[in-house]
């Protein structure tokens, strides 16, 4: 009798040790979905602010199209001088951000 009590007892020290890895491990997968969720919301802002910047930047060649009469060579190359690299930033910040969902998605991925 003592021990079928002493096994049964293993067997719910056993149950609660395992009961307090789960639980431990759903507090983890909460936590990266969590931030998973900010990374994604992050990225989705980027992406509204690229979509502005290209946005401008169509308008602005939309102007210097209509002003052809105004612009000079030296002119439009001082501006693609400066939309270049306005352009080149926001992409670069849309590739980080993206790399980092992906590269975040793939860790939780081994974790799990």
């Amino acid at each position: 009798m003592s021990k079928d009590w002493q096994e049964a007892l293993q067997e719910e020290v056993s149950y609660q040790e395992l009961e307090e890895k789960l639980t431990k491990r759903t507090a983890q997968l909460v936590d990266t979905l969590n931030e998973l969720s900010d990374t994604y919301g992050q990225l989705r802002e980027s992406n509204e602010l690229l979509v502005k910047v290209q946005n401008n930047l169509n308008e602005l060649e939309k102007v210097i199209t209509e002003r052809k009469h105004i612009h000079s060579h030296k002119a439009q190359n001082a501006v693609v001088n400066i939309i270049n690299p306005l352009k080149e930033k926001a992409l670069k910040i849309h590739k980080e951000e993206t790399d980092a969902i992906n590269d975040k998605r793939n860790q939780d991925k081994v974790v799990a």
